[in-house]
């Protein structure tokens, strides 16, 4: 038996509208986390009001329909972010989801979210580090005509390389410091899993 796989492009909550009610049997998403990286708009769930009613709202809008269109004992998985997540799940159960748990994508990479404390300590000081230069080549998913990325990549994609200060310390006390940071690798995502009830 073949299956049919269709794709419905635009703004989710518009194309779940056109679903009719009970026809998806689970849904699996990856909302935004609401933190405002790298200042994009995409990102910005009005956080800033307060108790994170705005995030709430936000996610409301789409859970509305998420709901409607999901069969009586339909799942929905959604990833959060690790200081975003309850917002999320207060939003699902306020909509009506029910059994609500959370699951966690765990993984060995990703970049501490950390400052460098020796390297601040020198630039705290004034003292220059002798600069080192990576090759870049940049990404054309990041890149979407510039729109989803910082001007540094740009510009690092146009020479081939970008440049950052060095790893060894000038300062005394930069020295003491080295590969000392202020906060831990992040190591999983959360994911909030909610059920629609079977009455």
């Amino acid at each position: 038996m073949s299956q049919v796989i269709q794709l419905r492009l635009g703004d989710c909550i518009e194309r779940m509208a056109e679903m009719e009610e009970g026809s998806i049997a689970a849904i699996c998403g990856d909302p935004p986390y609401g933190l405002r990286f790298m200042n994009k708009k995409w990102d910005d769930l009005d956080a800033h009001q307060a108790e994170g009613m705005g995030q709430r709202e936000w996610h409301r809008r789409w859970l509305v329909q998420a709901f409607r269109v999901l069969q009586p004992g339909g799942v929905l998985k959604a990833f959060g972010g690790t200081r975003t997540f309850h917002h999320l799940a207060k939003a699902m159960e306020e909509v009506g989801f029910e059994r609500i748990s959370l699951i966690a994508w765990t993984y060995g990479s990703g970049f501490p979210k950390s400052l460098n404390i020796s390297k601040s300590l020198d630039k705290m000081a004034g003292a220059q580090r002798e600069m080192k230069r990576i090759t870049y080549r940049g990404n054309e998913v990041y890149r979407m005509d510039g729109d989803n990325t910082r001007p540094w990549m740009e510009e690092a994609r146009k020479k081939g390389y970008h440049e950052l200060p060095g790893d060894e310390p000038v300062t005394e006390e930069a020295k003491i410091w080295r590969s000392w940071g202020s906060g831990l690798k992040p190591a999983w995502e959360p994911i909030v899993v909610g059920y629609k009830p079977l009455a």
